[in-house]
This record gives structure tokens, sequence and C-alpha cells, in this order.
């Protein structure tokens, strides 16, 4: 038997093989802060531990290079995404060309595709609504009801006032606008485990996110909006969150899954998704959505400053005439009273008393 056929039946003699794996085993080892031990007798048995623990990494780290062909691949990977901004929009027809490309062609023509899409997006819509009942009902059925932002503001502001904080200060609304969001972000601390046991949320948060996702992902509210838009040309789908929801709901697994021995060889596929969050909670517009609602509230925060100063105007105004008028009151009181010489003048004048010696 020659060299190369024995390496061929025991894999473990195969020279090159072996190497590789030295070579990884020790790239291991620096990634870990570690290096290779001194090969002594004084180093005793366990001198190798850290070796042979690198080395099994390396084993897997190229078995799993050998085994790519066997590798599983879902639609969403072949479709670039930024973390923060999502994937690309891109009508059916371009998003069928990068699953030609990819080698995917058989059974996903155009008409398959379509209705493949259809599926996804009525489920979005429909998990929406039951994440947003079933959260509904579950605070309902702990008696909470969630402030909306004018009740924290107004509430803020009536402490700072109970305690006279604004004539000490004077001008308040930035101090009041840092409470209320020390508040808010408490609250969401507080209800973070409720809303987990929900089973409909993962952060307070979620709610909004999950409301916005299809919006994000076909840029309509409604599945009947994006099929109008489809119907005239104009619709517009973020593939990669579209098709990532479908394999996080387990949706057409089977037809949008391929092994990667049958795509085009120079197919290179995107990372598998990173996180363990829902992509509904976690898409890439969920902290740009955030940021405006954000800036709407701060926005009606300064409609509501602008509407309120005004009546608290009026109202200073009113507070002052009143003190004025207490004040003109004390003073005419405290001239009616008779004063010392007045009371002098008064009294009975007593006879001089060289006048009763007489």
């Amino acid at each position: 038997m020659s060299k190369q056929e024995t390496d061929a039946a025991d894999p473990y003699r195969d020279s090159t093989r072996n190497a590789t794996l030295v070579r990884l085993a020790v790239e291991v080892m620096k990634a870990n802060g570690k290096s290779l031990p001194s090969l002594t007798s004084a180093g005793g048995p366990d001198a190798l531990k850290t070796f042979r623990a690198a080395m099994v990494h390396a084993e897997t780290m190229l078995q799993t290079v050998e085994n790519r062909g066997e590798e599983i691949i879902h639609a969403y990977r072949l479709f670039p995404c930024e973390p923060m901004s999502g994937s690309d929009p891109q009508n059916v027809r371009e998003i069928l060309r990068q699953f030609e490309d990819a080698g995917w062609g058989k059974g996903m023509s155009e008409g398959t595709l379509r209705s493949r899409i259809d599926e996804i997006l009525r489920d979005i819509e429909e998990e929406t609504n039951r994440r947003r009942e079933g959260l509904l009902q579950f605070l309902e059925r702990h008696g909470f009801k969630e402030p909306a932002d004018r009740d924290i503001d107004r509430r803020v502001k009536a402490i700072l006032e109970d305690f006279a904080i604004p004539g000490v200060i004077g001008e308040v609304g930035p101090l009041r606008s840092q409470m209320a969001d020390v508040i808010r972000r408490m609250l969401d601390e507080a209800m973070a485990p409720t809303l987990l046991e929900s089973g409909t949320a993962e952060s307070p948060t979620d709610p909004l996110t999950i409301a916005h996702f299809l919006r994000f992902v076909c840029g309509h509210e409604t599945c009947e909006e994006a099929k109008v838009a489809r119907s005239g040309g104009a619709l517009l789908l973020r593939p990669y969150e579209l098709f990532l929801y479908a394999h996080q709901r387990n949706i057409q697994t089977e037809n949008l899954t391929r092994s990667r021995k049958v795509l085009d060889p120079h197919f290179v596929p995107q990372p598998e998704y990173p996180s363990s969050l829902s992509i509904m909670v976690a898409h890439g517009g969920s902290e740009e959505y955030l940021r405006e609602l954000a800036e709407e509230d701060e926005k009606r925060g300064r409609e509501r400053e602008t509407l309120e100063k005004p009546t608290e105007e009026r109202l200073g105004s009113k507070q002052r005439a009143e003190m004025g008028k207490e004040h003109a009151a004390v003073e005419a009181t405290g001239k009616a009273l008779p004063g010392k010489h007045a009371a002098k003048e008064s009294a009975p004048k007593k006879k001089s008393l060289k006048r009763h010696q007489r």
C-alpha cells in the first residue's frame, strides 16, 4: 500500500493535514494568550493539556472547512445586510436574480417566489397582531395601565412645583425632561421581567419595533397595501429580513434551504444571523424608528411647553396681582389702626401738679 493510500485510509497519519492542524492549534493558543509549553520531562504528563485542547478546537475548525459542502444555506444568507440600516430594498425580479446568481435556480421561478413572499408577509402581519393582542391582554390581566408620556411629564412638573423648585432655580424644563427620562428607563427595567413572562415581548421596546417590522420589510402597514403596490410594480422588499423571519418561524423551510454543494461553487454565503433575538425585535430599522419616536416625543414636549407658557404666565400674573392686593390690604389696615400719637391725644389730660397743689 502506498503512502497516499495509507493516509487516505487513516487520516490521523496524513502528514499534510496534521501539519495544518498544528498551525491552527498554535493560532488558537495565541488567540487565548497561551504559548507552546516547554517539552521537557519536568513538565510532567499535564504539560501538553493546553496544546491538546487547542488541537480539539483546530480539528473542529478544519472539519468545518472540509465539510462546508454539506452546510445547509438558508435563503436569507444570499443577501448582504448592514446591522444598523438593514438590507437594500429590492423588487421581486432583483431578488430572483440573486437566487439565480447563487445557482439556486431550480424550483424558484418568479411566480413561485411571489407566492412564498406573500405567505411570509401574511405571517408577519398575523404574528404582529397576535403579539400586540397578547401583550395587551396580559397587561390588562395584571391591571397595568402604561402611563402616557404626557402623564409622566405632568406628574414630574407637579412634583417640582410642590417642592417650589421653579422658584429656587427658575427654568426647570431641562430638569423636568431629565427626570421624566429617568422614570421611563426605570419603568422599562421594572417591566422587562413581566414582558418576558408574557411570552409576547423580550424587552419594553419590543411592541414598538415589532409593530414597525412589516413596514420596514415591505414599506407598507398591511399585506393588502403591499399587494396593491406589487400589482403596480412599486413593491420593494428587504430580502434579508424577510427570509430571516421565515427561517426563525420555520416557514417554507424545505423550499428556502439548499445544501451548499448544489449551489454555484463561487457563491460565498453571508454569515449566519449572530443573535438569538427575533428579527422582529432587532431589525435594522428599529434603532432609527425608536430615535424618530424619541424626536417626536421631544417635539411634542416643546409644543406642550409652548402651549403651557401663556397659561403659566397668566397664572403667574394672577398670582402676583392677588399678592399685590393682599399687600395693599395689609398696608391699608395698618394705616387705619390708631398710632401712638393718636392714642396720646385721645387719652384724658391729667391736671398739672401745681394746679392741684393750689
